[in-house]
């Protein structure tokens, strides 16, 4: 399924995908200007409060092809532009020689066409919007959507530890049990849920069975780009699950 835009209407369907964006926004827009990343900054600020992962690839200045006036003033430009994306959390790459206009949402949504998401102005543009999980798939394939260099930075496995520990500490105590207690409902021993929930000890999945059923709690891996997003929910749920005086006790 697909619908075609011009650089009239564009915009508004634009604005009402990333409204909707629940884990992952990649733009491909090969120039970018203040004044176009300015007019969107509320969307993408809305979407890095709701845990959204928006990456940007624009294209690395070529000092060959400017004189060195040229080369430093474009590369002012960009720097700005950039510094102000990343102000809002957003991922920014640059690549040298892309010329394609691409948006992808979720794995569900595709943009393409001839306009730049991140400075078009006045001219007559059109944009395609496809519906296809599969073919978002292809295009952030074909053209290495999923290389943002900022989101291969994994976290160390002694944070992972601490958040996953953190996790089952904030749920433990929302069940209102002791470790003592939590030590004899999963025959655990009462040091090493200490131990786990601290982040120092590695669980085998035998031992994340025994917790997660005791804890009415359930594992699923799940795809990169919906950590955040994850986090964001998770976190929103355990402050409305717990007292003032839980949290004020913590």
């Amino acid at each position: 399924m697909h619908q075609v835009f011009d650089h009239k209407d564009f915009y508004a369907q634009l604005d009402s995908d990333l409204r909707s964006a629940r884990f992952l926004v990649i733009i491909q827009s090969p120039f970018m200007t203040m004044r176009r990343v300015n007019s969107l900054k509320p969307i993408l600020s809305d979407c890095a409060a709701r845990g959204v992962r928006v990456c940007v690839f624009t294209q690395k200045i070529d000092p060959g092809f400017s004189t060195q006036e040229e080369y430093l003033e474009k590369a002012a430009v960009l720097k700005k532009v950039t510094d102000s994306l990343f102000s809002l959390g957003v991922h920014v790459n640059k690549v040298p020689k892309i010329h394609e206009k691409l948006v992808t949402i979720d794995e569900s949504v595709f943009w393409e066409g001839s306009l730049n998401p991140l400075s078009y102005r006045d001219t007559s543009e059109r944009m395609t919007r496809w519906q296809c999980g599969e073919k978002v798939r292809s295009v952030m394939r074909k053209h290495n959507l999923t290389k943002c260099m900022m989101c291969r930075e994994r976290l160390p496995a002694g944070d992972l530890k601490k958040i996953f520990g953190k996790i089952l500490y904030e749920r433990r105590r929302m069940l209102n049990l002791s470790q003592q207690e939590f030590s004899e409902l999963t025959g655990l021993a009462q040091s090493a849920i200490s131990r786990i929930e601290k982040g120092k000890y590695d669980c085998r999945l035998s031992t994340l069975s025994k917790i997660f059923s005791v804890l009415q709690m359930n594992c699923r891996p799940i795809f990169w780009y919906m950590v955040s997003s994850v986090d964001c929910e998770l976190n929103l749920t355990l402050k409305a699950q717990s007292s003032p005086e839980e949290t004020e006790a913590r």
